[in-house]
């Protein structure tokens, strides 16, 4: 019998590893996907949504009647085109993920500054963008664009756009 308590206790340890290693292969795998996203899929899954879009100092609102991940404009409502990659901040888009906690991770930049972002996720940040400056806090990094939550609402930065992030302590 006391044998049979320590195989029971045994087996119950390595399943108890199992879940703990499919858990943070899953969560490396959602990560992977957040980093997959793009700024023109947001939009495209945002279609019919009214967004507010910053273009230089100007800002945009109304309804995106069309978007696409490949296309090079969107267009609000039916008498308004603009260039995606003039797109500095859009406001209202259909989908933020899940908010992450802090990984209190620092290090270097490294070449494009995503991977140093990507440790930012959950601190309150500071961005310049075209001039603009916002603060909010980060929640999320795709492949071409950031995305911060301010008084609740998610503003999602083209990184283009980005002259300047500051991380607040």
């Amino acid at each position: 019998m006391y044998r049979s308590e320590l195989w029971v206790q045994a087996e119950a340890a390595v399943q108890a590893q199992l879940n703990l290693d499919v858990l943070e292969e899953a969560a490396g795998l959602a990560e992977a996907e957040i980093c997959d996203l793009t700024l023109g899929g947001l939009l495209e899954d945002s279609i019919g949504l009214i967004i507010s879009v910053r273009v230089g100092g100007e800002v945009v609102r109304g309804e995106l009647t069309a978007a696409g991940p490949l296309g090079a404009w969107i267009r609000i409502g039916e008498h308004t085109v603009i260039r995606r990659a003039a797109i500095a901040q859009v406001t209202g888009l259909a989908r933020v993920c899940a908010a992450h906690t802090p990984s209190g991770r620092h290090g270097t930049m490294g070449g494009s500054g995503a991977s140093w972002l990507r440790n930012q996720i959950g601190f309150r940040i500071h961005v310049s963008s075209a001039g603009s400056p916002i603060t909010g806090v980060l929640a999320e990094i795709g492949s071409d664009f950031l995305t911060l939550i301010v008084h609740g609402a998610s503003e999602v930065i083209a990184l283009g756009a980005i002259d300047l992030v500051k991380v607040l302590h």
